[in-house]
């Protein structure tokens, strides 16, 4: 269980990046220059979402705590 809650996002977000290669590649046989920045910002987000640090240990936002972070804008 701990591998998918710290792998599991990461995954997800591969295989959807494979699903637009493959896309890209199924639909005329070739990837063209205009499929390329779609690759590119997908790769993007796929290191995006491995470097993004898990947020399982903070606590979840109180009323109180809300008013607070209100307060200081």
């Amino acid at each position: 269980m701990e591998f998918w809650r710290t792998y599991g996002k990461t995954i997800l977000a591969a295989l959807a990046e494979i699903a637009i290669v493959v896309q890209s590649y199924a639909s005329d046989g070739a990837i063209t220059s205009n499929e390329w920045p779609k690759i590119i910002a997908g790769a993007v987000g796929v290191l995006g979402v491995y470097f993004a640090p898990a947020r399982t240990n903070q606590p979840p936002l109180t009323p109180q705590s809300r008013s607070d972070l209100r307060d200081r804008i």
